[in-house]
This record gives structure tokens, C-alpha cells and sequence, in this order.
């Protein structure tokens, strides 16, 4: 993070040293494993489940409304 910090207000030396450091701070947050990404799905899935059926928004079966337009749960894949 200090180094992405430091990129950001004094740049880099070398196009490579630039790229090495945005692929580090990439990886603190959002990790190209794809064990990860499985889980962090599954995770965010279980989580809005759970959310969304504490306030009302399933209706018996899987899958959720909160009206016509409503997406599926599925749609979150966007995020990974």
C-alpha cells in the first residue's frame, strides 16, 4: 500500500516497476486466485441471502424479488 502510495504522488522509475507495484496493491484487494474468487462469491451470495430474507425480500424458493426488474443473485458475479 505504501508503495502504491508513493507511485501515485511521485511516479515510478520504469514502466516495470510501475506495472509490479499495481499488480501488488491489485492483489491486496481483489486476489487473481480463482479458490478466492469462488469463495468471495459463495460468501457475498450467503451473505445477501441472508439480508435480504431478514427484510422480507425472498418469496419462498431460491432466488430473490424486489420487483419487476429485479436481477438474480447471480448478477453479482459482475463484481469478481
Amino acid at each position: 500500500m505504501i508503495f502504491e502510495s508513493q507511485l501515485h504522488w511521485y511516479g515510478a522509475r520504469d514502466k516495470n516497476t510501475e506495472e509490479k507495484i499495481h499488480h501488488e496493491f491489485s492483489e491486496l484487494y481483489f486476489p487473481a486466485e480463482e479458490k478466492w474468487r469462488e469463495k468471495a462469491l459463495t460468501d457475498c451470495r450467503q451473505a445477501f441471502e441472508g439480508i435480504l430474507s431478514a427484510y422480507g425480500f425472498f418469496r419462498g424458493g431460491k432466488g430473490f424479488s424486489l420487483g419487476v426488474h429485479s436481477p438474480p443473485l447471480d448478477a453479482l458475479e459482475f463484481l469478481l
